[in-house]
């Protein structure tokens, strides 16, 4: 066995040695950290620069045409455009909730898809813009078709009307409207088709979530 050529050496000796390597070995593993840190920061930026090393990503937004109201007492009709597009870079399945915040304002308000024919909101979930179809059992809005990137839906919603009998029953109306989305392909890689293939990928994702 070679020999450790310590044996002359004191146990202060000693100590000063160990605490001298424990520095050093405390200051390599910040530089390992910063140097992580460091190329984790320029990956980051290459990626968003260049997007060479992720996978793709569905990203979708609504797109509104709006104008925030003045109500008055009466009538008051305005637009309300709601649409969604696909701003990512694989084709996915979109669902939309769409609600009034509070029964009140549901209570004094119309939906339209056209801008032409009115009704109630809970009738008009039952009624929707072709494409669109309405799911009691979560209250989601899902468009039926496959959304490449860059598409845009149809318009689930062109117009809101509200009606107010006296000036004391004028009160602002708060319409929530909120999106989600998903790839069209199955974890396989192989993207879903039919009429039951939003259902099939929804049902998919929301159970392995």
């Amino acid at each position: 066995m070679i020999g450790t050529g310590n044996e002359g050496i004191s146990r202060k000796q000693k100590v000063r040695d160990a605490g001298k390597a424990a520095c050093c070995a405390a200051l390599l593993l910040l530089s390992g950290l910063f140097l992580t840190g460091a190329l984790t920061a320029y990956l980051s930026d290459a990626d968003k620069m260049q997007n060479c090393f992720t996978a793709g990503h569905n990203v979708s937004t609504v797109e509104e045409n709006y104008v925030p109201p003045v109500l008055t007492e009466g009538v008051n009709e305005y637009e309300k455009a709601v649409r969604v597009k696909n701003t990512g870079n694989v084709p996915c399945y979109v669902r939309v909730f769409l609600a009034f915040s509070d029964s009140e304002s549901a209570a004094h308000s119309e939906l339209s898809g056209d801008g032409k024919d009115f009704q109630a909101p809970e009738d008009y979930l039952r009624h929707l813009p072709s494409g669109w179809v309405f799911q009691e059992s979560d209250g989601y809005c899902y468009y039926t078709q496959a959304l490449l990137p860059g598409q845009t839906t149809p318009k689930l919603l062109d117009r809101v009307r509200t009606r107010f009998d006296t000036a004391e029953e004028v009160s602002p109306t708060e319409l929530i409207i909120y999106e989600e989305s998903i790839q069209c392909a199955d974890p396989s890689g192989r993207v879903q088709e039919g009429p039951e293939a939003y259902q099939n990928a929804w049902r998919q994702f929301l159970t392995e979530t």
